[in-house]
């Protein structure tokens, strides 16, 4: 059975071919390396005002918070926890983190898995609570909370039998008693509040709260006022996993019937028919048709079936864009431009762009929001010049996948330019 800290068991005795997970890997590593790469820069912070954003204490300041911010990711374990975020948006639709504050990084990421937690949405549809079902020892939630704040019961096992496990909820939400006039963590605008199952009211092993919402929630085609995605990739080809699975299983029974036929033996055989190599088989010459011998005539088409198993096995790569990704890092000449990578894979990038446009809007602008305002609590932000009062900071994607999305919208007028260019060699009255 499942394991309060080990998650949920996979049972990997039905898994006999590991292609679709090789697939979703692959798209992980393709987010994680052009949409969020720890080795380039794949964000930057911008101002609405263009010209005041090339002043020179504006764009000093800027830079000091871009190259900051990146020191902190780095320091950190917030891309090893966005790669693990990509498996899970990819496979199930929807994907959650929390960041943190922390006193040794500054900023710490915790991956969340799917079935574990629950995601409420508001009424603008934005993900605005988050709650989960965790278990821990006695004695881990009396170190954790203090004595005074566990029930009766549990500070009784962590006197009797400290390794007892104890089921606890978890809820943070928008703080509808919030009072703007107390600057507490109760009156925050999310309050975070943990309790024990079956708990009195009111009763709370922890109640605090979050200046911002903490959770970066991405669902992969959500539609009208659904919480959860439900058109990832994942689910996309969960048919064509299902038929690979059931093709290796069918190719290898084939196989085994042909290297190790089912036998029949005839009466007269003394003893237990033996089919291993060199085995020794006793039986009556008297009687016809007596020993051993294949019980029925066995010609399996394996070609065939591998030919099956190769056209399901490019739907699962295709479903996981792994074309798309594998085109961009087999390139391996440098100094590569968006521009190229959208000329040759022009269409497959327009089918990314639904996904950029969601993780853009519900993963990484808040992100880099988040960290910013926990830099900012911690003292790792210099203070902005006075000009930039009223200017808020936005968030701008400058990853090869972003730009490259970019790109591709232009490419129209590109063409329709260079169309002009060469005609008016022609006719020069054309421009």
């Amino acid at each position: 059975g499942d394991l309060p800290n080990r998650g949920k068991l996979i049972d990997h005795k039905l898994i006999l071919d590991s292609h679709p997970q090789r697939a979703i890997e692959k798209l992980a590593d393709g987010l994680a390396a052009y949409l969020t790469s720890p080795s380039r820069p794949w964000w930057r912070p911008t101002i609405d005002d263009l010209d005041l954003m090339e002043w020179g204490p504006v764009k000093e300041w800027l830079s000091k918070v871009e190259r900051g911010m990146y020191s902190v990711q780095a320091g950190s374990n917030f891309h090893t926890a966005m790669h693990a975020d990509y498996k899970e948006y990819a496979s199930f639709a929807t994907s959650a983190t929390g960041l943190f504050e922390d006193r040794r990084d500054v900023m710490r990421a915790r991956n969340y898995t799917i079935g574990e937690y629950f995601v409420g949405i508001g009424f603008d549809g934005r993900p605005n609570a988050f709650g989960y079902e965790y278990e821990k020892t006695a004695g881990q939630l009396v170190e954790r909370y203090g004595k005074g704040n566990c029930s009766a019961t549990v500070q009784k096992l962590a006197i009797q039998s400290p390794d007892a496990w104890v089921k606890c909820i978890y809820l943070c939400a928008t703080n509808p008693n919030r009072d703007r006039g107390q600057l507490d963590n109760r009156n925050m605008e999310f309050v975070a509040a943990s309790w024990e199952e079956g708990s009195l009211a009111d009763t709370f092993l922890e109640y605090s709260g979050f200046n911002e919402f903490p959770y970066l929630i991405s669902r992969w085609g959500v539609t009208a006022q659904n919480s959860y995605g439900n058109a990832s990739p994942g689910w996309s080809i969960l048919g064509d996993s299902k038929m690979l699975q059931k093709l290796q299983r069918d190719k290898l029974m084939a196989i085994e019937k042909v290297n190790d036929p089912p036998t029949q033996q005839d009466a007269t055989v003394d003893g237990k028919a033996n089919t291993l190599p060199g085995g020794l088989t006793r039986s009556s010459a008297l009687v016809p048709n007596a020993g051993v011998r294949a019980a029925y005539q066995i010609n399996p088409d394996i070609a065939a079936t591998q030919a099956c198993i190769t056209d399901t096995k490019r739907a699962i790569s295709e479903g996981c864009f792994e074309n798309l990704f594998m085109l961009i890092s087999q390139d391996e000449r440098a100094g590569r431009t968006a521009r190229e990578i959208v000329e040759r894979s022009s269409e497959r990038l327009t089918m990314l762009g639904p996904l950029v446009e969601s993780l853009y809007h519900e993963k990484l602008s808040p992100a880099v929001s988040r960290q910013f305002s926990i830099m900012w609590r911690a003292g790792q932000i210099p203070p902005p010049p006075p000009e930039l009062a009223g200017h808020p900071i936005n968030v701008k994607l400058i990853s090869i996948l972003a730009q490259a999305q970019e790109a591709a919208g232009t490419r129209a007028i590109d063409e329709t330019m260079t169309f002009v260019g060469e005609a008016a060699k022609i006719f020069p009255d054309i421009l």
